[in-house]
């Protein structure tokens, strides 16, 4: 059978079906579904789209290249401020 949520179908919801990655589909141009072997099975859904991965992806290069350009800074005023 099928199990057929009546939500929105956003990109990035992915699904296991009794522990295993399965996939999903849309349903009436509009919901999420998942194809279901056996019954009882539990459905879990997770939203983990790929934008936030990317973002914060970027969000730690952003960091990590301020925070080096902060340390080379203060590096270079120091040793240009040192009289010897």
């Amino acid at each position: 059978g099928e199990v057929v949520l009546l939500d929105t179908a956003y990109p990035g919801w992915r699904v296991t079906v009794n522990g295993i990655r399965a996939v999903s589909a849309v349903h009436d141009v509009t919901f999420r579904k998942v194809a279901v072997a056996t019954a009882p099975a539990l459905v879990t859904w997770r939203y983990e789209p790929d934008t936030f991965r990317v973002g914060l992806y970027l969000t730690l290069v952003g960091w990590l290249v301020l925070t080096a350009v902060v340390v080379l800074s203060a590096s270079a005023g120091k040793q240009r401020s040192d009289p010897k």
